[in-house]
Order: structure tokens, then C-alpha cells, then sequence
């Protein structure tokens, strides 16, 4: 008798052990097949230098970047014309495909999201500009950012999104803004 309460009392620590580790392993084969499909999800070629290129299914074949080009502190990162105008930022033509084809909707002091037709969606933040490097125009009130544009002078064209009290509804312009003030940077890229 005193055999089988030592096999039995062994086996039940045994049995424990072999729950406890294939239930670890499950575990951790589990949380690695998701972080695997995560990265699997947004496809290595939509993706350049931390930023995520979003297909939103516009005949032009422009990707949007899902955010602001961000700097060095981890934060967007705003830049006069002249720097942005070397960068991949959007023309006045892919602004308005975008007008035309996506769906725009307000989420408030948050900003905007422009739904594609294929479903696809980014967002884009209001955090104002910046005149100088000390003063900041933080807004929870408009989008700002450069496009593309060809004019020798101190005003450059940008894309302004705000709610406009007087009319009662959102509008999404292009206007002329000091050059030497720095926006955030909306990038985008081709298929």
C-alpha cells in the first residue's frame, strides 16, 4: 500500500509540472503568433522609417501616412516650407482626390479621419503650428499642414481643417501661410 501512495502522490506532482509547463509554452507560442500577425497586417512595404502608409484606395495610387512625420522627442515634428518642400508631402491635386474620394469625419478637438473607399482609414491631428521654437499655437481647433507648392514667396499654400462657427460645419481649405512658421509634416508616397 505504502508503493502506491508514493506513485500516486509522485504522479499528481508530475502531472502539475506537465500541465503547468505545456500551459507556459501554449502561452508563449500564443502571444508570438500574434505579435507575428500584427506585423504580418501592415505589410513591410507600407511601412518606412517608423511611419505606416495607408492604401486608401484612391485611383491615384497615393498612400497616406496614418500620422504626422514625427521628430526626434517621439512627438510630430513641425518644419518651415523650406525643409518640408524636400520631403515626400502631399500636392494640392492628392489633397483634393482625397476631398473627393474619402469621407471625412470630425472626432472633435481630436481631429479627423479620412475614411477610403476601400475601407482604409488615417487620421489627422489637430496640434496647430509653430511661429518660432518657443512659441507654440497648440489648437484644438484646426488641422494644419504644408502641400506642395511652386510660388517663389514668403506664403506658401497649407491645408487647413477646422470647424467653422459661423457657417456650422466643418471645412477643409487650402490657404496661404507664412513660410517661415513650422506645421506638422503630412507625408505621403506612391503605390
Amino acid at each position: 500500500m505504502e508503493l502506491t501512495e508514493k506513485a500516486t502522490t509522485y504522479a499528481e506532482g508530475k502531472v502539475n509540472e506537465v500541465l503547468t509547463a505545456a500551459i507556459a509554452q501554449a502561452y508563449t507560442d500564443g502571444y508570438r503568433d500574434g505579435y507575428k500577425d500584427c506585423e504580418d497586417k501592415i505589410p513591410m512595404e507600407l511601412r518606412e522609417d517608423e511611419i505606416e502608409y495607408v492604401d486608401l484606395g484612391l485611383p491615384s495610387g497615393t498612400l497616406w501616412a496614418n500620422h504626422y512625420k514625427k521628430g526626434t522627442d517621439g512627438y510630430s515634428d513641425y518644419l518651415p516650407y523650406h525643409k518640408a518642400a524636400l520631403l515626400n508631402i502631399p500636392t494640392k491635386e492628392q489633397w483634393e482626390e482625397l476631398l473627393q474620394i474619402c469621407k471625412i469625419i470630425s472626432r472633435g478637438r481630436y481631429g479627423f479621419v479620412c475614411i477610403g473607399p476601400n475601407g482604409n482609414s488615417i487620421s489627422i491631428k489637430k496640434c496647430g503650428y509653430k511661429e518660432d521654437d518657443v512659441t507654440i499655437n497648440p489648437s484644438p481647433y484646426f488641422a494644419r499642414f504644408w502641400i506642395k507648392d511652386n510660388k517663389d514667396s514668403s506664403k506658401i499654400v497649407s491645408v487647413k481643417m477646422f470647424y467653422n462657427s459661423k457657417k456650422g460645419c466643418e471645412e477643409y481649405v487650402i490657404v496661404d501661410t507664412f513660410s517661415g512658421y513650422k506645421l506638422p509634416i503630412q507625408l505621403i508616397r506612391t503605390k
